[in-house]
Order: structure tokens, then sequence, then C-alpha cells
């Protein structure tokens, strides 16, 4: 979790709709049902796909009724924006066999 945080690992500001007041919020959220080999990697790579393949659709500011702002997201499948997770890390598990 702690990776995923690190403004280094994903952009955060990305998700940004209006500095410091309205920002898109993502869960990623893994469900196991089996596993024949190290959790932690499968976890870990499948997360980093799941937020590369992540589309964020644009919004729309517009104002409201009373002169508040309000959001309008966009009806188009081809206006959004991606998350860039290439920085984000990934775990791996080695180990030694024999002496060397």
């Amino acid at each position: 979790e702690r990776s995923y945080k690190n403004n280094a690992a994903l952009n955060l500001s990305s998700l940004s709709v209006i500095p410091g007041k309205f920002c898109w919020v993502v869960y990623v959220d893994a469900w196991v049902v089996d596993f024949g080999g190290n959790l932690l990697d499968a976890i870990s790579l499948a997360s980093k796909a799941a937020l590369e393949s992540t589309r964020i659709p644009k919004l729309n500011t517009v104002k409201g009724e009373q002169g508040q702002l309000d959001y309008e997201i966009d009806d188009e499948c081809d206006e959004h924006q991606t998350l860039d997770a290439s920085s984000v890390p990934v775990c791996i598990t080695m180990s030694q066999v024999g002496n060397r």
C-alpha cells in the first residue's frame, strides 16, 4: 500500500479535478480465489496491470442553479485520461538454488 501512495510511483496530481477541492479516488481490491505460488507477487502484478488500464472520464465544470460549481461527465468513451503506472513497483520473489 505504501508503494502506491508514494508520489514517485504514481502521479497523484493526475487524479485531481480541482486542486485542493475535488479529486478522483482509486481503489484496487484483490479477490483471491486460489493460488499456487507467491500471492504477493500475483497481487502486485495484477494491481499494476489494473492501474495501467484505468481510464478516468473527462469532467467538465459547469455553474449550478445557485452559482456553485457542478460537474458533468463527458459521454464520449474516447475522451478520457489514463494513469501513468510505469513507475509503480512490482514485487518479485527470488530464491537461491544450490551454492551459486
